[in-house]
């Protein structure tokens, strides 16, 4: 006969096998993979109409917006992520793109676009639209002129892009696996992808790796299930026309000679007979004197055959001097940049000279934009007349960033650094071109410009600057109290002079200027009754400095302002160093 387990024994052995099925229990939701899907609207942070982008297997902190099918984006957007080269030209109620050679303009509102006389092409769905102060554009008009690849999904919506052609690698899925949102088990599931799944191995770590998916679905998945690792660049058939440049087999000396009335051309063989090596000369002609884009000439065709005669070519300069003219207006209406550039190459072409060079000194940051879409229009008309295009620039400082010497150096020919002026009339006193202002202003620039397209300017003159205690200055004189005068408080006068000039005024009231190696160039002061005179010089031995800094670092060239202002010494200084 068999006895029965005790009672108590019996609740011992039930509580035991609780305890396993409860241990086990904990074990396997510690130790096995969740389940749980992720809210993808809530990963990809869209709602309502909102269309996330992915861009090169990254998420963007932008939004697109769908509608009918497509997916439209914001102009700051594009020109920030996908193109700079787009153009909202608000009082023609166009959309602007510009490439090398032809500007495309479609309507706003429209489904149409095509170059200037062209039959116009259709497309399937509106181009472009306007919503308050933002200007939409379709991501397949976007793609026409941009070397990048997308495809639209939903689910959550989402734009996914390649842009570029940089190394990538690429990996396949060898089983069904789950992307997850984090790297571990535990981790909500993006997506579960089948075997064969290709993915863009973004960061690889011990066990995971951060990839995406084809389609746009990001996240972290176990390094066990990926085989067959590649490396290479995206694909690509997108093929825009290039952006050819002029450039020549020498460096280039250009010197800019200030005519400031027809009869000063005459000038010319006499102030090129004391130069040696020049090579171009860019003669001040042509003046903005009104908002539609109209500018006033004292060229000559003579002063150009006789500048060809002595195997010099002639670059035009045109300025917006003249304050009585809106630069901005100028730039910002496609009628006067239209007529502006027209006539540009006209003239130039008419005249015979060789190029154009373009010193518009008074952009602000609201045309900034306006003032590259103009750059951007001429140089394909340049381009396509076999024009040299070159744009003068102050040195590059974060508070002009808006010049985009960027994209000048890909659209025009050369890039010219007005490297002086670091003091100026109505700034405090001081150095006109110090080493280290030419030396940063160099530097800067050629993270932005290609040295072979990056010209020096230099100053052949010094500023005199006079400083006047308060008791003695004129009525009305601006006075200053600020710390950079032996006065407390005064008025500041400057004049801008030669060489010569301003080693003589120093000679005749017997000042001896001292060599200031920090700033690479001679200073010297004299006391009048008036006040103290302080000048920073220019001559043979600061341009020296200035030049093995330009030789250095291989710039296409130095470009002197003014022809006139310069000692003969001079000359065989840039010849030494511009070979």
């Amino acid at each position: 006969m068999r006895r029965r387990p005790a009672p108590a024994a019996r609740i011992f052995l039930i509580v035991i096998l609780i305890v396993c099925l409860f241990g086990g229990f904990t074990l396997y939701k510690r130790f096995s993979p969740s389940g749980e899907m992720a809210d993808l609207n809530q990963v990809y942070d869209v709602s309502g109409n909102q269309a996330a982008l992915v861009v090169n297997g990254e998420l963007s902190l932008y939004k697109g917006v769908l509608s009918d099918g497509t997916v439209y984006l914001d102009l700051d957007l594009v020109r920030t992520l996908l193109n700079s080269g787009f153009y909202w030209d608000r009082e023609s109620g166009q959309l602007l793109y510009t490439n090398a050679l032809y500007t495309y303009a479609a309507g706003i509102g429209t489904n149409t676009y095509g170059e200037e006389g062209a039959e116009p092409k259709v497309m399937a769905h509106t181009i472009a639209y306007e919503d308050g102060e933002t200007l939409y554009i379709s991501a397949e008009y976007v793609a026409l002129f941009t070397d990048m690849e997308f495809n639209i999904y939903e689910e959550p919506a989402r734009l996914v892009i390649g842009l570029g052609r940089e190394e990538r690698t690429r990996a396949t899925v060898d089983k069904e696996a789950a992307i997850r949102r984090l790297g571990g088990i535990k981790s909500e599931i993006i997506r579960k992808v089948p075997a064969g799944t290709p993915v863009t191995v973004l960061y690889e770590m011990e066990n995971w790796s951060e990839v995406c998916t084809d389609d746009g679905y990001m996240g972290y998945i176990q390094n066990k299930v990926l085989e067959g690792y590649t490396k290479a660049p995206r694909e690509s058939s997108f093929s825009e026309p290039e952006y050819t440049s002029i450039s020549f087999d020498h460096k280039i000396t250009l010197v800019w000679h200030q005519v400031f009335e027809a009869g000063e051309n005459e000038k010319l063989s006499e102030l090129i007979g004391q130069t040696q090596g020049v090579t171009v000369v860019s003669p001040t002609w042509f003046a903005l004197d009104q908002n539609d884009g109209t500018f006033s000439s004292i060229a000559d065709a003579s002063y150009v055959e006789q500048a060809h005669a002595m195997g010099i070519d002639i670059w035009v300069l045109i300025n917006d001097f003249d304050r009585e003219i809106s630069i901005q207006q100028v730039l910002a209406s496609k009628a006067s940049r239209d007529h502006l550039r027209r006539e540009l190459v006209r003239q130039v072409k008419e005249l015979g000279a060789d190029g154009i060079n373009i010193d518009f000194e008074y952009v602000t940051q609201a045309c900034g934009a306006d003032f590259i879409q103009f750059l951007r229009e001429l140089s394909a008309d340049c381009r396509r007349e076999s024009l040299v295009l070159s744009v003068d620039n102050y040195m590059p400082t974060s508070g002009n960033a808006f010049y985009d010497m960027e994209t000048q150096g890909k659209i025009a020919d050369y890039v010219i650094l007005m490297g002086y002026d670091e003091h100026w009339k109505g700034s405090e006193a001081g150095s006109g071109a110090s080493i280290s202002f030419v030396d940063r202003g160099i530097s800067t620039s050629l993270q932005m410009v290609p040295a072979e397209k990056l010209i020096g300017g230099v100053p052949f003159f010094t500023r005199i600057w006079t400083e006047v205690p308060e008791e003695r200055a004129e009525p009305g004189a601006e006075i200053r109290e600020d710390g950079n005068s032996v006065y407390g408080r005064y008025a500041l006068y400057s004049e801008a002079c030669g060489m010569e000039r301003a080693f003589r005024i120093l000679e005749e009231h017997q000042a001896v200027p001292e060599w200031n190696a920090e700033l690479g160039q001679y200073y010297g002061e004299y006391e009048t009754e008036q006040g103290r005179v302080r000048i920073w010089l220019e001559d043979e031995k600061s341009l020296e400095e200035k030049l093995k800094v330009i030789s250095q670092n291989e710039l296409a060239g130095v470009a002197g302002w003014k022809l006139g202002l310069e000692t003969g010494g001079v000359w065989s200084v840039i010849g030494q160093y511009n070979q």
